[in-house]
This record gives C-alpha cells, structure tokens and sequence, in this order.
C-alpha cells in the first residue's frame, strides 16, 4: 500500500517500478563518478582550459546525434536497444583504465557518452509506456531521488578516494562501467505494453536495419526539423530549455575553474559541493516536485526550475570561499530537482498518445546543439574579461529570461500546442 502511495497505481506501472528504480540505483553509481570527471581531467591530468572545454562540451555535444538514434530506432524493439547500446555505451568506460593523458581520458568519456545516447530515447519510450500520466511524476521522482542518494555515497567515497591516491580513477570508472552496463540489462528485460492499433515493432537487428542507417544518415534531423516546424507548443518549450540550456552549459566549464583556481578546492570539496549538497537536495525535492509535475505538467515545474536557477550564478560570483559555494550548491540542487523532471517528461507532454521516442531525440538533440556554443563562450568570456563574474551574471539573466519564455509557453491554448 505504501508503495503506491509513493509511486505507481496502475498494474503494469506496478509491474515496472521497481526494475526502473533498480536501474536508476545503478546509474546512480555512473553519476556519482561522473561528478568528478573534471576534477580527474584537471587536478590528477593536468588539463588546459582547452581539454577541459572538450571534456565539459565533448559528451554533450555526443547528444546531438539522439535525434539520429531515433530516426535509426523507430518503430524497432527497445529491449534489444538496452541491452546492445547499454553494452557498447556503459562498458566502452572500461577503456579509462588505459587513459594516461587528459585526452585520451575525454576522448573515452564522449565515445561512450556517444554510445549511450540510443538508451535515452528508449528510457523515455519505457516511461511513456509502462507508466499513467497520474503516476509518471511520482515514479520518476522517486527514482531521481534513489539515483542521487546513491550519487551522495559514491562520489564522497570516490572524492576521498582521489585525495588519497589520484591514479585510482583507473579502477573506479571500470567499475562503474558495469554498474551501468547492469541498469541497462535490467531495463531490457522488462516487458513494454502494446499500444492497442498500431503494428508490433520489429527487432533491432533484422535485414532492414542496414536500410533505417543509411536513411539516418542521409536525412539525420529530418524528424527532429518537422517536429519543431509542426509543433508549436514543443517549439516553444524547446526555446525556452535552449536559452536555458546555454546558461547552464556555459557554468560548466567555467565552475571547475573557478573552483580550483579561485578557491583552490581539494577534490573532498567538490565531492562535499556536488556530491553531498547538491544531490541531497535532488534527492530531497524530487518526489515533492514529481507530485507536482503530475498536478501541474512539465512546463510549470520548468518554469519554477529557471526561476529558482538565476540565483545559483550570483550566488557562485559572490563567493570567496567554500562555504558561500556550499549554499550555492544548495539552491542549484534545488532548481535541477525540478528540471530533471521537466526535462524527462516534457517530450511525452507533447507526445500524447504518440510514441515519444522522436520528440525525446528532438529534445536531447538540442542539448548537443547547445552545448557546442555555450560551454566554449563560458570559458572564454571568463578568460577574456580577467574574471568569472560576467559569464555567472549572464548565465543568471539567460536563467530568467528562460522562465519567462516557459511562460509564454503555458499560456498556448491546447490546440497550439
């Protein structure tokens, strides 16, 4: 009974929940390393601004071909998706065992990153399916909060870790690798529910895969282009993540210098700011705000998110040591428990009844577009003017201006949209 207060209510959501939190435990492991990567990249490698901008963009920017993932994936099975990109995405990390150099350890993290871009879109199909729109909010918060409650532990274990013995990323990633490897394979053996009326899908690796990849690559955005020029109301939702999103992908690479340089933090530090604080917070507001995203729908948790966000820059420009970064943490934890879920459900939104797959490769894809142009400007307007605070106010004003736009998109009567 307590289960379904807290999550799913109708049979096969049931049936779901908990290998999908299970799942989300695992991933949480790669998120608690992943924290770190470019603490590893600059103070154990030695990274210029240039590798750790790589670093930052690289697997980001990967993301722009999920668009591409799921024009090659449509209407083709996603169990056999879990379970071969899970492998090639998750255990291609077993290669940072061998990364020496800065480069070799970026080029690693954003194949892989690459790889695994096929699983996103198969999650959110999975969602979609398995879960009511009464209950999706609620599922997801929860295992958003299971995943940053394992983050917590493993990257404060891993931080001290580091602090200790630095070489020892050469064994933790591996490790990780196939705790990641293991969420996809429980998520592929879970059964999807038919969607009544339309055909059954065919297998991932059947004669006419070597077809659907040569017409992605021909035409790699096509559907992504359409969706965006046909719906308005998704048009509008992806402004407003896109100016978003540029803000958020400028901090990323400007933080961990301004970190290390300005603050001169030790990996504990960081393992305390965006292991410990931040993902308290995720794991704190998660199924609070999940609760509300099945009230409210995505659009208005997203535009509580951005608001709550324009804080977070000033309060990072106004810090001269580590304590001031610690609260900063603290109000960025609380904004991106409430885009995580906005981000994930806002494509099913739109979706309807459709399968959600190609407006989640739409969304993801412009996460790469963004990632291109906002992580380079972020670390260079912070080089060019002698000091972090101009990109952290810009990122505050892009922040807000990001609000405002997710607004004008609630007020779309739902025939525009």
């Amino acid at each position: 009974m307590k289960q379904r207060l807290l999550g799913a209510r109708s049979r096969v959501g049931r049936y779901t929940q908990p290998t999908w939190w299970r799942s989300s435990v695992l991933e949480g492991v790669v998120l608690g390393v992943f924290i770190l990567n470019e603490y590893v990249a600059k103070k154990t490698l030695g990274a210029g601004d240039v590798v750790l901008t790589a670093l930052v963009v690289g697997p980001t920017a990967a993301l722009l071909f999920s668009a591409w993932w799921s024009g090659l994936l449509d209407r083709r099975e996603k169990s056999s998706t879990f379970l071969a990109f899970g492998m090639l995405g998750r255990l291609s990390l077993l290669l940072v065992a061998g990364a020496g150099s800065a480069g070799s350890f970026t080029a690693v993290i954003a194949v892989a990153t690459f790889l695994y871009g096929a699983v996103v879109p198969a999650s959110n199909a999975l969602l979609q399916r398995n879960f009511t729109a009464g209950e999706r909010g609620r599922v997801l918060g929860l295992g958003i909060a299971l995943q940053a409650l394992t983050a917590i532990a493993v990257s404060l274990l891993v931080g001290r870790l580091y602090d200790w013995r630095p070489g020892s990323y050469r064994v933790v990633y591996p490790a990780a690798a196939v705790c990641g490897f293991l969420s996809c394979l429980s998520l592929a053996r879970v059964r999807f529910r038919a969607r009544p009326g339309e055909p059954p899908e065919t297998r991932l690796f059947t004669a006419g895969l070597a077809g659907a990849l040569a017409g992605a690559l021909r035409h790699p955005f096509a559907g992504a282009v359409q969706l965006l020029r046909e719906d308005r109301g998704f048009r509008r939702y992806e402004m407003g993540f896109m100016v978003y999103g540029l803000a958020w992908m400028m901090l990323q690479p400007t933080i961990p210098v301004f970190l290390v340089e300005k603050l001169q933090v030790a990996y504990t530090d960081v393992a305390n700011a965006r292991g410990l604080i931040y993902f308290t917070m995720i794991a704190a507001l998660s199924h609070p705000f999940g609760r509300l995203l099945d009230r409210l729908g995505p659009l208005a948790v997203s535009r509580i998110a951005f608001t709550i966000l324009t804080a977070f820059p000033l309060l990072l420009a106004s810090a001269h040591g580590i304590g001031m970064a610690y609260f900063a943490f603290l109000v960025y934890g609380c904004g991106m428990a409430a885009v995580n879920l906005g981000w994930t459900t806002g494509p099913i939104h739109f979706a309807r009844e459709r399968d959600s797959a190609g407006y989640m490769g739409a969304h993801v894809a412009l996460v790469g577009v963004r990632a291109i142009v906002g992580g380079p400007f972020g670390i260079w307007l912070y080089r060019a003017s002698g000091s972090p605070t101009a990109t952290f106010a810009l990122a505050s004003g892009l922040f807000f201006l990001g609000s405002l736009i997710m607004g004008t998109a609630m007020r779309l009567r739902p025939e525009e949209e």
